[in-house]
């Protein structure tokens, strides 16, 4: 079964996404965590201000969604 949030040409991500369908094995498309609070992430996407939430969604922190927690990387400088 497809997302329907998560493509390119999607809107509908909008709120705090908790969808159990995209599981933390579900790894095949990368964004940049710009921010987080207590129970979500904020993550910016490169498909442009038409998608989500103006370019970004919330994603619902310590349940590893979409496997935000399995190939996290940052920059060391």
């Amino acid at each position: 079964m497809e997302n329907t949030c998560l493509t390119p040409k999607s809107n509908k991500c909008k709120g705090v996404y908790d969808d159990e369908l995209c599981s933390s094995d579900m790894v095949n498309h990368a964004m940049v965590i710009v921010g987080y609070t207590p129970t979500e992430w904020i993550l910016k996407n490169w498909w442009g201000d038409g998608w989500g939430e103006d370019g970004y969604m919330r994603l619902a922190k310590n349940k590893n969604r979409c496997g935000i927690a399995n190939y996290a990387a940052y920059a060391k400088v």
